[in-house]
């Protein structure tokens, strides 16, 4: 594979004489244009397809005005370089890192983003087949924000991966998710935080349709409406924002104890309840559908599934919730909106309160967690999944207690009974309380994994998953972590490749009361593990 500089100043792609060696890369060469010391500005009128490209330089452009540009080993966009396309022109099965650089105007088919792409320098998102986000640790892979930014399907696309932030601060205006041609999918890997208004729009026809297969949070002061209603495998959560669809199709959760689910459709007495989690006191059902008067009356019932609220207008069910966790005794009110409709409002309280807040999102409030479920040591008896990738921070009182963080950084603090916490990927703090509890580190699915381990104490553990006997090493730094939190960190290499894969930061312990903690090698099931006891150090 040869390099191809570009040594041209101003000029098109295929002049032979602007290219050191000369001559216009192709397929197995790697094209650099542009540096810091000069300003390159090159036009490709056609199709091309190189090994790979890489753009530096202030004032670095490659503008495409061509049908297509392939980079089969990748793109590199640096700090002040732009690549920009035509309207019509597609960007095509490749990986582009954004490292400083702008990317503008292409029809993204088949491309894996590295870094972070911000929609009000590109224009109109246009997606066919997948786009792959895979952002920095800690940042959002799509910025879609301000009033017309607009994300449109111009073929059935998939956008997965990594965190999209969406919204903007005139309703009026709002960002769109637009899937009035094609299909578009959130992906099962994708999380849409909404932090300003943003509507879904869909057509009529059955090719044109929006799927939430992945999650979408709506944050305090975000709106996202969805007048089509959604469909998919993924959860909406409201998190002190607001919801407006035709009804419920999907998992929908009041995530933070607060929030609006506004709903204009009416399911009528022959349909299903639909799943509602966490309808307690200072979340509202708006059912704007459905006219106020001394008529409309609530009522909850059980059966053998659970528990149903029920809401009828002259004793005809007008439109019925399956509440997951809705403790007994909770009353329900109705009351009318501030237009035609009703508003459903509740008395319940959490039964196994989490207090939550979601730094990513601004969002901070009290969430239910969950009856363990089936499997579980005998001795827990609620549990907490976050699947997001947001920065968060949780703490309960409640003892005996299940928590599996998401990808993003998170701080974890538990406080009495038998816990275990399992810190998820990316960065964790995770403290201890006065009772015995297990910590849990997992970095086999590939992402880095570093906990900082607070108050481990006398009868507290860690479950270090994947560690294989003869293939996985492990060794001890002195001292690591976080300012304040420095202490004796274990360093594990699971598959032995001579890469970290998982750090485990002991706060406050120093690298001989670490060597005194009891390890062994277990199994469960197929899968081998690391344990590491505090018997009293």
């Amino acid at each position: 594979m040869a390099t191809k500089r570009w040594v041209g100043g101003v000029a098109t792609w295929d002049a032979a004489a602007g290219w050191s060696p000369a001559g216009p890369p192709g397929a197995t060469d790697d094209a650099l244009i542009g540096n810091a010391a000069t300003t390159s500005s090159v036009l490709l009128s056609g199709a091309a397809t190189v090994g790979s490209l890489a753009l530096a330089g202030a004032g670095t452009i490659l503008q495409v005005d061509g049908p297509s540009l392939t980079a089969l080993n990748g793109i590199m966009l640096g700090t002040g370089a732009t690549l920009r396309f035509a309207s019509s022109s597609r960007l095509a099965n490749t990986q582009v890192t954004l490292a400083g650089g702008t990317l503008q105007g292409a029809i993204l088919d088949g491309v894996t983003l590295r870094g972070t792409l911000d929609a009000t320098s590109y224009g109109t998102l246009r997606l066919a087949n997948t786009v792959t986000l895979t952002p920095d640790a800690g940042q959002p892979g799509l910025r879609l924000l301000g009033a017309g930014a607009a994300l449109v399907a111009v073929n059935a696309a998939v956008l997965d991966g990594g965190v999209i932030l969406a919204g903007s601060a005139d309703p009026g205006q709002a960002a769109r998710l637009d899937a009035s041609v094609r299909s578009l999918t959130l992906g099962a890997q994708s999380t849409l935080d909404v932090v300003g208004a943003v509507i879904i729009v869909q057509a009529s026809r059955s090719n044109a349709t929006f799927a939430d297969d992945g999650i979408i949070n709506i944050g305090p002061g975000g709106a996202l409406s969805a007048p089509a209603g959604l469909s998919g495998a993924g959860s909406v959560h409201v998190l002190g924002g607001t919801l407006s669809a035709n009804v419920l199709s999907g998992a929908t959760v009041f995530d933070s104890g607060a929030g609006t689910i506004r709903l204009s459709g009416l399911i009528g007495p022959s349909a299903m309840p639909t799943p509602l989690t966490g309808f307690r006191a200072g979340a509202t059902l708006d059912l704007t559908g459905l006219a106020y008067g001394g008529d409309v009356t609530s009522d909850i019932a059980a059966d053998s599934a659970g528990t149903i609220l029920r809401i009828s207008k002259a004793g005809v069910v007008q439109a019925a919730f399956r509440l997951t966790d809705q403790p007994s005794g909770a009353a329900v009110q109705v009351s009318p909106d501030s237009g035609f409709g009703t508003l459903v409002t509740t008395t319940a309280q959490p039964a196994a309160p989490l207090a939550f807040t979601d730094q990513t999102l601004g969002a901070f409030g009290v969430h239910s967690m969950d009856p363990i479920g089936p499997g579980a040591p005998n001795y827990l008896q609620w549990q907490y999944i976050d699947a997001g990738s947001d920065t968060v921070a949780m703490a309960t009182t409640v003892p005996n207690v299940f928590i599996h963080a998401g990808a993003g950084s998170k701080a974890i603090t538990v406080s009495s009974g038998r816990n275990v916490v399992d810190g998820g990927t990316g960065s964790a703090f995770l403290t201890s309380g006065t009772g015995a509890d297990t910590f849990f580190v997992d970095a086999r699915a590939g992402a880095p994994v570093w906990d900082t381990l607070v108050n481990f104490d006398a009868s507290d553990a860690v479950t270090v998953w994947g560690f294989k006997p003869g293939t996985s090493a492990m060794h001890w730094d002195a001292s690591d972590g976080a300012a304040g939190y420095q202490g004796a960190t274990l360093r594990l290499d699971l598959a032995g490749t001579g890469r970290t894969d998982a750090s485990v930061t002991f706060a406050g312990l120093t690298a001989a009361q670490a060597g005194a903690l009891q390890t062994s090698i277990g199994t469960s099931g197929s899968v081998s593990y690391l344990y590491i006891s505090n018997r009293g150090v």
